[in-house]
């Protein structure tokens, strides 16, 4: 019982900003996190969900375009297009039609190998062969 209280005590609850990245030309997410009472989480214990292979790479704290003075990790687009093509390939080579509307989802899916602790209600079917 003791350890269910702990995992509790440490859950955190996300909010997932999907922007365009008019630079890159790709869907950019920029995310903040509090815990189980709704207090803000620092940006430090954030970077503990994320998969370490991509910290201080592909996640970056940059400032929030829409509120001023607000600094939030991000998952930096600058990879972006070519990890949602190489994806949208392997969809194509295993027989898959790819259709825009799954643009989306593709970028979700990508999204949680960078934060694997993220868990997304995904209605649609992804089919990856690799």
């Amino acid at each position: 019982m003791k350890e269910e209280e702990e995992k509790e005590e440490d859950a955190r609850f996300y909010k997932m900003y999907i922007i365009y990245d008019e630079y890159y030309h790709t869907p950019r997410m920029f995310f903040s996190a509090t815990d189980i009472e709704g207090k803000p989480i620092d940006n430090e214990k954030i970077k503990e969900d994320i998969q370490k292979e991509y910290l201080d790479k592909t996640l970056t704290m940059e400032p929030f375009p829409f509120i001023e003075g607000l600094t939030m990790p991000t998952v930096h687009p600058c990879k972006h297009a070519n990890v949602l093509k190489s994806m949208s390939d392997a969809m194509r080579e295993s027989g898959h039609k790819v259709e825009s509307h799954f643009a989306l989802l593709i970028f979700l899916k990508f999204i949680t190998s960078v934060i694997p602790t993220v868990e997304f209600d995904i209605t649609g079917d992804l089919h990856f062969e690799w």
